[in-house]
């Protein structure tokens, strides 16, 4: 930082003993660092790159898309810190069910996807305050995860729209990262997360795109491909048994629902692990298969029962809609 004040040379010599510990920490991914506070007697000249460390943490943030205010209030998270905006337009089944028909995909999914977007956010909804750094829309696109490969999705299937939004601020999508500006460096991968993270100037577009009804397009059409289908094609197979999660948790109430969520909010590897082990402890050919691999899939992820009771309140509610 140019403007910060010189370090005292006494102190300098002070903290000489834990510069070496701090640069080891820096050399470890950051992923697995960032969130850590940075010490009141650590001297600002120096900064701190294991954890917020921007003006805006710990305070509101207030931005304004099309006149209106859109308020960030700072959430903490374990060890993360960062902001959230809950998002105006969670869309609720019916709404849903008229998208996908138009979309040409099964309207009969509709429940699942406002259920789970009744937990995540709005179109318009942006969180600042997880491992990813960054997550966007009705289910939450992660900076780690799915947000690359729906900006990617725009930028090559709907570049206008794509440039309209991001391209004023200098966001943009390369092999499967964000590359953000900061000064004079375009930034790549953790380092362009980590800044997104901290600068309001770069959730704008993220907000005001959520209300385009083409990228609210996009949105459904990545989380029923990506997540929606991809999960229900996961197989487990035990006791020489194989079977597809999707055909057998259908014969489950709530059971599709359940396995969406988990790649959602988990991902598809850690589902497929899940399930895998689940699987081991059931007999997947039996009738009460789908049963005992749901009540296995509690007992291995026994902090998952809060999500778990309000996602069946959610999809109760998306049936009632519909």
């Amino acid at each position: 930082m140019s403007s910060a004040r010189p370090v005292p040379a006494w102190l300098r010599a002070t903290l000489a003993p834990v510069l070496p510990v701090y640069r080891a920490l820096r050399r470890l991914p950051r992923r697995h660092w960032y969130g850590l506070p940075r010490p009141r007697w650590w001297p600002r000249g120096w900064g701190w790159a294991l954890g917020p460390s921007h003006r805006h943490d710990g305070r509101a943030v207030t931005l304004f898309v099309g006149g209106q205010p859109v308020l960030f209030v700072p959430v903490t998270y374990g060890r993360y810190r960062g902001h959230m905006f809950a998002g105006h337009l969670r869309p609720t089944a019916d709404e849903l069910r008229a998208r996908l028909t138009a979309l040409g995909l099964d309207p009969a999914k509709a429940e699942l996807l406002a259920a789970v977007s009744s937990l995540e956010g709005g179109f318009d909804a942006l969180h600042t305050y997880g491992q990813a750094r960054i997550a966007w829309g009705f289910i939450q696109f992660t900076g780690t995860g799915g947000l690359p490969a729906l900006l990617a999705r725009m930028k090559r299937e709907a570049s206008h729209v794509f440039e309209h939004y991001f391209q004023p601020v200098g966001l943009d999508v390369e092999l499967g990262s964000l590359v953000v500006p900061a000064g004079r460096r375009r930034l790549r991968g953790w380092r362009a997360l980590n800044h997104v993270h901290g600068e309001p100037a770069l959730w704008l577009p993220f907000v005001r795109a959520g209300h385009d009804p083409a990228v609210q397009d996009l949105q459904i059409r990545a989380a029923y491909e990506h997540y929606l289908l991809r999960a229900g094609a996961l197989a487990v197979e035990a006791h020489g048994t194989r079977q597809v999660l999707g055909e057998l948790l259908a014969r489950q109430p709530e059971g599709e629902a359940l396995l969406f969520d988990r790649a959602v909010a988990r991902g598809l590897a850690h589902t497929q692990r899940l399930f895998q082990r689940a699987a081991r402890q059931v007999d997947v050919g039996a009738p009460s298969a789908a049963a005992d691999l749901l009540a296995a899939s509690h007992r291995l992820d026994p902090g998952y029962r809060p999500r778990w009771e309000a996602l069946r309140r959610a999809l109760a509610r998306a049936r009632d809609e519909g």
